[in-house]
Protein backbone atom coordinates (compact mmCIF):
# COMPACT_ATOMS: atom_id res chain seq x y z
CA UNK A 1 0.00 0.00 0.00
CA UNK A 2 1.35 3.39 -0.94
CA UNK A 3 0.40 6.55 0.92
CA UNK A 4 1.31 10.18 0.25
CA UNK A 5 1.46 12.84 2.98
CA UNK A 6 1.11 16.56 2.25
CA UNK A 7 4.17 18.19 3.82
CA UNK A 8 5.30 21.62 2.70
CA UNK A 9 8.33 21.40 5.02
CA UNK A 10 9.05 17.65 4.65
CA UNK A 11 8.67 17.37 8.42
CA UNK A 12 5.02 17.74 9.42
CA UNK A 13 1.62 17.08 7.89
CA UNK A 14 0.29 20.30 6.38
CA UNK A 15 -3.06 21.38 4.96
CA UNK A 16 -4.40 22.97 1.77
CA UNK A 17 -3.79 19.73 -0.13
CA UNK A 18 -4.82 21.25 -3.46
CA UNK A 19 -2.06 23.88 -3.27
CA UNK A 20 0.57 21.61 -1.73
CA UNK A 21 3.66 20.94 -3.84
CA UNK A 22 5.66 18.79 -1.42
CA UNK A 23 4.71 15.25 -0.52
CA UNK A 24 6.25 12.45 1.52
CA UNK A 25 5.56 9.02 0.01
CA UNK A 26 5.42 5.88 2.16
CA UNK A 27 4.92 2.21 1.46
CA UNK A 28 3.44 -0.32 3.90
CA UNK A 29 3.42 -4.12 3.77
CA UNK A 30 1.06 -6.79 5.09
CA UNK A 31 2.78 -6.75 8.51
CA UNK A 32 2.04 -3.05 9.01
CA UNK A 33 5.66 -2.03 8.52
CA UNK A 34 6.11 1.26 6.65
CA UNK A 35 9.03 3.14 5.13
CA UNK A 36 9.53 6.38 3.24
CA UNK A 37 10.26 5.64 -0.43
CA UNK A 38 10.09 9.01 -2.15
CA UNK A 39 9.62 12.77 -1.86
CA UNK A 40 7.92 15.04 -4.37
CA UNK A 41 8.99 18.68 -4.64
CA UNK A 42 6.87 20.06 -7.46
CA UNK A 43 6.87 23.50 -9.15
CA UNK A 44 3.92 25.80 -8.51
CA UNK A 45 2.27 24.92 -11.81
CA UNK A 46 2.06 21.27 -10.75
CA UNK A 47 0.01 21.76 -7.62
CA UNK A 48 -3.28 19.88 -8.02
CA UNK A 49 -5.05 23.24 -7.84
CA UNK A 50 -3.10 24.56 -10.84
CA UNK A 51 -2.65 21.40 -12.92
CA UNK A 52 -5.87 19.96 -14.32
CA UNK A 53 -4.45 17.19 -16.52
CA UNK A 54 -4.61 13.48 -15.84
CA UNK A 55 -0.82 13.22 -15.93
CA UNK A 56 -0.17 14.69 -12.48
CA UNK A 57 2.88 13.08 -10.79
CA UNK A 58 0.72 11.93 -7.84
CA UNK A 59 -1.32 9.74 -10.15
CA UNK A 60 1.77 7.90 -11.39
CA UNK A 61 2.81 6.69 -7.93
CA UNK A 62 0.23 3.94 -7.50
CA UNK A 63 -1.20 5.57 -4.37
CA UNK A 64 -4.07 4.09 -2.41
CA UNK A 65 -4.33 6.87 0.19
CA UNK A 66 -3.28 10.44 0.97
CA UNK A 67 -3.00 12.05 4.41
CA UNK A 68 -3.44 15.80 4.88
CA UNK A 69 -4.55 18.39 7.43
CA UNK A 70 -7.01 19.94 5.00
CA UNK A 71 -8.60 19.30 1.61
CA UNK A 72 -11.59 20.67 -0.30
CA UNK A 73 -14.35 18.55 -1.81
CA UNK A 74 -12.96 19.02 -5.31
CA UNK A 75 -9.58 17.64 -4.27
CA UNK A 76 -11.15 14.66 -2.50
CA UNK A 77 -13.31 13.86 -5.53
CA UNK A 78 -10.39 14.15 -7.93
CA UNK A 79 -8.26 11.80 -5.84
CA UNK A 80 -11.17 9.34 -5.63
CA UNK A 81 -11.32 9.23 -9.43
CA UNK A 82 -7.80 7.78 -9.32
CA UNK A 83 -8.53 5.32 -6.51
CA UNK A 84 -6.90 7.47 -3.80
CA UNK A 85 -8.71 7.80 -0.45
CA UNK A 86 -8.05 11.13 1.29
CA UNK A 87 -7.67 11.07 5.08
CA UNK A 88 -8.02 14.53 6.66
CA UNK A 89 -6.62 14.77 10.19
CA UNK A 90 -5.37 17.21 12.83
CA UNK A 91 -2.35 14.97 13.41
CA UNK A 92 0.90 16.76 12.52
CA UNK A 93 3.43 13.93 12.81
CA UNK A 94 3.66 11.84 9.61
CA UNK A 95 5.10 8.84 11.46
CA UNK A 96 2.26 8.74 13.99
CA UNK A 97 -0.28 9.01 11.18
CA UNK A 98 1.43 6.27 9.18
CA UNK A 99 1.52 3.99 12.20
CA UNK A 100 -2.20 4.45 12.76
CA UNK A 101 -3.10 3.93 9.10
CA UNK A 102 -0.92 0.83 8.76
CA UNK A 103 -2.39 -0.74 11.92
CA UNK A 104 -6.00 0.17 11.18
CA UNK A 105 -6.38 2.80 13.91
CA UNK A 106 -8.45 5.96 13.37
CA UNK A 107 -6.63 9.23 12.80
CA UNK A 108 -7.14 12.31 14.97
CA UNK A 109 -10.22 14.32 13.97
CA UNK A 110 -9.53 17.12 11.49
CA UNK A 111 -9.57 20.76 12.58
CA UNK A 112 -12.26 23.08 11.16
CA UNK A 113 -11.48 24.25 7.62
CA UNK A 114 -10.81 27.85 8.61
CA UNK A 115 -7.83 26.78 10.76
CA UNK A 116 -5.91 25.33 7.84
CA UNK A 117 -2.63 26.95 7.02
CA UNK A 118 0.00 26.14 4.41
CA UNK A 119 2.87 28.04 6.00
CA UNK A 120 5.97 29.63 4.49
CA UNK A 121 8.67 27.74 2.57
CA UNK A 122 11.86 28.60 0.74
CA UNK A 123 13.93 27.15 -2.06
CA UNK A 124 17.41 25.77 -1.52
CA UNK A 125 18.86 28.83 -3.27
CA UNK A 126 17.07 31.20 -0.89
CA UNK A 127 18.09 29.19 2.16
CA UNK A 128 21.75 29.20 1.13
CA UNK A 129 21.65 32.96 0.66
CA UNK A 130 20.04 33.55 4.06
CA UNK A 131 22.61 31.29 5.76
CA UNK A 132 25.42 33.18 4.04
CA UNK A 133 24.04 36.53 5.20
CA UNK A 134 23.59 35.27 8.78
CA UNK A 135 27.16 33.93 8.85
CA UNK A 136 28.58 37.23 7.60
CA UNK A 137 26.39 39.12 10.06
CA UNK A 138 27.72 37.02 12.94
CA UNK A 139 24.41 36.71 14.75
CA UNK A 140 20.71 36.04 14.18
CA UNK A 141 18.29 33.14 14.56
CA UNK A 142 16.48 33.46 11.25
CA UNK A 143 14.61 35.69 8.82
CA UNK A 144 11.44 37.72 9.30
CA UNK A 145 8.97 37.98 6.43
CA UNK A 146 6.22 40.56 6.60
CA UNK A 147 4.22 43.14 4.67
CA UNK A 148 3.73 46.88 4.92
CA UNK A 149 1.41 49.34 3.22
CA UNK A 150 3.36 50.91 0.39
CA UNK A 151 3.88 51.09 -3.34
CA UNK A 152 1.55 51.51 -6.26
CA UNK A 153 -0.26 48.21 -5.69
CA UNK A 154 -0.94 48.61 -1.98
CA UNK A 155 1.41 46.23 -0.14
CA UNK A 156 5.14 45.58 -0.11
CA UNK A 157 7.22 42.74 1.29
CA UNK A 158 9.51 43.25 4.27
CA UNK A 159 12.55 41.07 4.95
CA UNK A 160 14.76 41.47 8.00
CA UNK A 161 17.02 39.36 10.17
CA UNK A 162 15.77 38.21 13.58
CA UNK A 163 17.95 38.24 16.67
CA UNK A 164 15.14 37.27 19.04
CA UNK A 165 11.57 36.18 18.19
CA UNK A 166 8.55 38.16 19.28
CA UNK A 167 6.06 36.50 21.59
CA UNK A 168 3.28 36.39 18.96
CA UNK A 169 5.48 35.22 16.07
CA UNK A 170 4.51 32.24 13.99
CA UNK A 171 7.66 30.28 13.25
CA UNK A 172 8.24 28.06 10.23
CA UNK A 173 11.39 26.16 9.37
CA UNK A 174 12.46 25.02 5.92
CA UNK A 175 15.84 24.04 4.45
CA UNK A 176 17.39 24.57 7.88
CA UNK A 177 16.27 28.21 8.14
CA UNK A 178 13.71 29.60 10.59
CA UNK A 179 11.18 32.03 9.14
CA UNK A 180 9.33 34.35 11.51
CA UNK A 181 5.97 35.87 10.56
CA UNK A 182 3.73 38.17 12.60
CA UNK A 183 0.19 36.68 12.64
CA UNK A 184 -1.47 39.70 10.99
CA UNK A 185 0.77 39.24 7.94
CA UNK A 186 -0.14 35.58 7.42
CA UNK A 187 -3.39 36.36 5.60
CA UNK A 188 -1.27 37.95 2.85
CA UNK A 189 1.66 35.51 2.99
CA UNK A 190 0.28 32.03 3.67
CA UNK A 191 1.63 29.60 1.09
CA UNK A 192 4.45 31.89 -0.05
CA UNK A 193 7.70 30.34 -1.25
CA UNK A 194 10.79 32.52 -0.90
CA UNK A 195 13.29 32.12 -3.73
CA UNK A 196 16.58 33.73 -4.71
CA UNK A 197 17.46 34.12 -8.35
CA UNK A 198 19.61 35.95 -10.86
CA UNK A 199 17.90 37.58 -13.83
CA UNK A 200 20.28 39.30 -16.21
CA UNK A 201 22.33 41.79 -14.25
CA UNK A 202 20.08 41.76 -11.21
CA UNK A 203 19.69 39.24 -8.42
CA UNK A 204 17.63 39.07 -5.29
CA UNK A 205 14.85 37.40 -3.36
CA UNK A 206 11.63 36.51 -5.18
CA UNK A 207 8.26 35.83 -3.62
CA UNK A 208 6.11 33.09 -5.12
CA UNK A 209 2.90 34.13 -3.39
CA UNK A 210 -0.36 32.34 -4.33
CA UNK A 211 -2.42 35.12 -2.71
CA UNK A 212 -1.32 37.83 -5.15
CA UNK A 213 -3.98 38.96 -7.63
CA UNK A 214 -1.88 41.62 -9.30
CA UNK A 215 1.46 43.29 -8.74
CA UNK A 216 3.29 46.45 -9.72
CA UNK A 217 5.63 46.47 -12.68
CA UNK A 218 8.43 47.40 -10.32
CA UNK A 219 8.02 44.01 -8.65
CA UNK A 220 8.13 45.51 -5.17
CA UNK A 221 4.44 45.87 -4.37
CA UNK A 222 1.33 43.75 -4.79
CA UNK A 223 -2.40 43.45 -4.13
CA UNK A 224 -4.37 40.48 -2.81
Amino acid sequence: MRIAVTSQNFKTITGHAGKTRRFLVYETDETGTYREIDRLDLPKELSVHEHHGEDHPLFALGLQALITQGAGKGFVQRMAQHGIIVHVTSESDPLIAMNKISTGQPLAVALPHEHEQIGITMTEAAAMRVKTFLTKRGKGVGLRLGVRTSGCSGLAYVLEFVDAPREADQIFEDQGVKIFVYPKSMVYLDGTELDYAKEGLTEGFKFNNPNVKNSCGCGESFHT
